[in-house]
């Protein structure tokens, strides 16, 4: 076997070999030993393959057949077996066409066809009919062997002898022999009808690729074409913008818009309502000249057309321009900005100058920044929502409206105006450290989260009161108010008024906590009371701590007159070094008394003047170390069995009668159950009421006790 040439000729490319001249080539094709040599050459390598194919099934089936060569012998006498050489001419033929369409296959894709192709589409329409006789009969063949009778020998080519038989006539074989022939006519048949069913099929598929290429085509040419048309009209409003008149500046406005609106987001590759936001709000972050106030109020305009819904309905679909960030970062405005019921992702207004005023009323703000923003004229948050907002350092110089919005950061502003928070509802903690108020207005509104007003100064007055409702911590620690009225607040947490580093909280004029509620611990150590201090009805749950440090630097100090009518101490009432510059009252309101229901702490106190007339004192009562210049117990209610255990202990400045009582105090017997439970009066040591004087009933709110 000769070896395997190490370059194969490829006949189908006319650039890898040389033409042939006209005289070698009608040499070569009149010569027939030419010819024959030209095939053996073209087709070396499957003429080889075939041989060997043949040669190897041939010895096989002798094998399998045991038999010599093509001649045995027989049981019925000397004869020819053919069987072997129809297997091996059988399976040659296969090879050689199996050999050749590999051969088509690998020259078409060198050719940069596409490789995907059928299998008969690399052969001929005479190639594809003997390929498919050969399988038929090679299928009938093994048919025939598996239904067929005897031995493994006798059935292999069972279906291909007529036993010599009486029966069998000339005839007959010549019916079986033209029946096979039809059969083989009727896939040669089949097989051309599919060529061309196949053939018309793939047609129609490439017509219909070609017409889609065509579309594709046309719809790729309008895209490029909408595309320039849209970049120059882009370039041409940019160009306006930069132009010195303010009029063709104002038309820019409104090209880029248009530009915007026409080709939107995503048609064309290129997000035009992106890059009309990005100009717009660059634009207004240069630097500009006086005259271009109008160009302002039109970029402002828009920004705000593009950003609110069609109606007022919160409800609406999202307008295209609310998914970006609105970038006013130093910018000075000074125009009026109203995104009034806008819809905006982020607003960052870092370190921006509004010289007019700004309404974001009902606004919906995902992420707004603040920073260091200065508000020169009225601003209006009002129902406005910020998923997380940043204030600080902001500076509002005149009225801010933020009833009922939803607030978040705002430590380090500065609300030189009326500050409006009514209302409001913080889902979160609100920060309001370090800022600064004028006048600032908190009523109704709800804390959900902890409420910092840390070194918070109060310049004018502050209203937390009309059920200003803190569920969590509340820390006014360090701050100053001018004027502070916490009027029925209701306080769910603990709350702190004490200090803040080596600040103390101080309350200038008026500290007003009458009605409110403290239900955890409260603490008020350290501060300063400059004004009155009132505290009537005012229900303490827990533990209230007025402590001081000492009496010189950094006691708890009431300058002021202060009030305790009517409250009701639930825990233990610490007013240990508290001093008292002026009056003091624990007297009752509306018959209503003043009840320290778990004993209360006046030790090393200093009072001026001090009213306990009508108080209950249930527990321990300690005035160790006070200083009492003046002090009216009148109808002063103490528990009888802490008498003899030294819990009531008055200071040496207050005379005491033979009941251990002051004047007009008197003991009493308590239910040691709830704070609602009725009072037992003792009949001994009680003075006779004169005419003139109160009713002796005592009330905690429209309970009688």
């Amino acid at each position: 076997m000769n070896p395997e040439p190490t370059h194969q000729p490829d006949p189908h490319n006319n650039h890898n070999q040389q033409a042939p001249s006209m005289h070698a080539l009608s040499t070569e094709t009149t010569n027939p030993y030419s010819r024959i040599r030209l095939f053996f050459d073209a087709h070396k390598t499957q003429l080889w393959a075939a041989i060997i194919s043949g040669i190897l099934v041939l010895v096989i089936s002798c094998l399998v057949l045991s038999t010599l060569v093509l001649y045995h012998h027989g049981k019925d006498g000397n004869s020819w077996d053919f069987r072997p050489l129809i297997s091996s001419i059988t399976f040659s033929a296969i090879a050689w066409i199996s050999m050749k369409y590999r051969q088509n296959r690998i020259l078409k894709s060198a050719a940069g066809q596409d490789s995907n192709i059928e299998t008969t589409s690399a052969l001929s329409l005479f190639e594809t009919i003997a390929l498919w006789t050969l399988l038929s009969l090679t299928a009938y063949t093994l048919l025939a062997a598996i239904w067929g009778e005897g031995a493994v020998s006798e059935r292999l080519f069972s279906g291909w002898r007529i036993k010599s038989s009486p029966e069998i006539t000339p005839l007959e074989r010549i019916k079986t022999t033209l029946t096979t022939v039809g059969g083989i006519g009727g896939v040669s048949f089949l097989v051309i009808k599919f060529r061309q069913q196949d053939i018309a099929e793939k047609q129609h598929k490439h017509s219909e690729e070609e017409r889609i290429k065509a579309e594709e085509a046309e719809i790729n040419r309008k895209f490029d074409a909408e595309k320039l048309e849209a970049n120059k009209k882009l370039v041409d409003a940019v160009q306006q913008l930069g132009d010195q008149s303010p009029q063709v500046r104002i038309a820019g406005v409104y090209a880029l818009a248009d530009v915007a609106g026409t080709y939107g987001s995503e048609n064309h590759g290129v997000d035009y309502n992106k890059r009309a936001v990005e100009i717009l709000c660059g634009y207004l972050r240069t630097v500009r000249s006086e005259d271009d106030k109008p160009v302002e109020s039109a970029v402002l305009s828009i920004l705000s057309s593009h950003l609110t819904p069609s109606t007022n309905s919160l409800h609406n679909n999202i307008s295209p321009w609310s998914r970006y960030t609105i970038d006013l970062r130093g910018a000075k405005l000074t125009e009026a900005v109203n995104f009034d019921f806008a819809q905006i992702s982020r607003l960052d207004c870092h370190a921006t100058e509004f010289f007019g005023e700004v309404s974001l009323e009902e606004c919906q703000l995902g992420n707004a920044s603040f920073q260091d923003a200065i508000f020169e004229k009225t601003t209006n948050f009002k129902k406005a929502s910020f998923m997380e907002a940043n204030f600080s350092g902001a500076n509002f110089k005149q009225k801010a409206e933020f009833g009922a919005a939803s607030t978040g950061k705002i430590e380090g502003a500065s609300f030189e105006g009326n500050a409006n928070f009514k209302n409001t509802r913080f889902e979160e903690s609100p920060i309001f450290n370090h800022s600064s108020f004028d006048k600032v207005h908190f009523q109704r509104s709800l804390f959900m989260g902890n409420a910092l007003f840390q070194n918070v100064n109060f310049a004018g007055r502050a209203n937390f009161g009309n059920r200003t409702v803190f569920k969590n911590k509340a820390h006014f620690n360090g701050s100053t108010f001018d004027a502070a009225r916490f009027k029925d607040a209701i306080f769910e947490g603990h709350v702190n008024f004490g200090r803040y580093d080596k600040s103390r909280t101080t309350f200038v004029n008026t500290g007003n906590f009458s009605g409110a509620r403290f239900d955890k611990k409260v603490t008020f150590q350290c501060a300063l009371f400059y004004g009155e201090a009132k505290f009537y009805k005012t229900i303490f749950k827990d533990e209230v701590n007025f402590q001081g440090g000492n009496r010189n630097e950094s006691a708890t100090t009431f300058k002021g007159k202060a009030y305790f009518c009517s409250t009701n101490f639930r825990k233990y009432a610490n007013f240990k070094n508290v001093v008292f510059e002026s009056e003091v009252s624990f007297d009752t309101y509306r018959n209503n008394p003043t009840i320290f229901e778990e004993g209360v702490g006046f030790q090393e106190a200093n009072f001026t003047r001090c009213d306990y007339h009508y108080c209950i004192f249930k527990k321990r009562a300690d005035w160790r170390g006070a200083v009492v210049t003046s002090s009216n117990f009148r109808h002063a209610l103490f528990n009888i069995k802490l008498a003899k255990k030294g819990r009531i202990v008055f200071s040496k400045h207050t005379e005491v009668g033979s009941n251990g009582l002051p004047e007009g105090a008197e003991w009493a017997e308590f239910e040691p159950t709830e704070h609602l439970t009725p009072v037992k009066s003792s009949e001994q040591n009680r003075p006779q009421l004169s005419n003139t004087s109160r009713k002796h009933e005592h009330y905690y709110g429209d309970y009688p006790l």
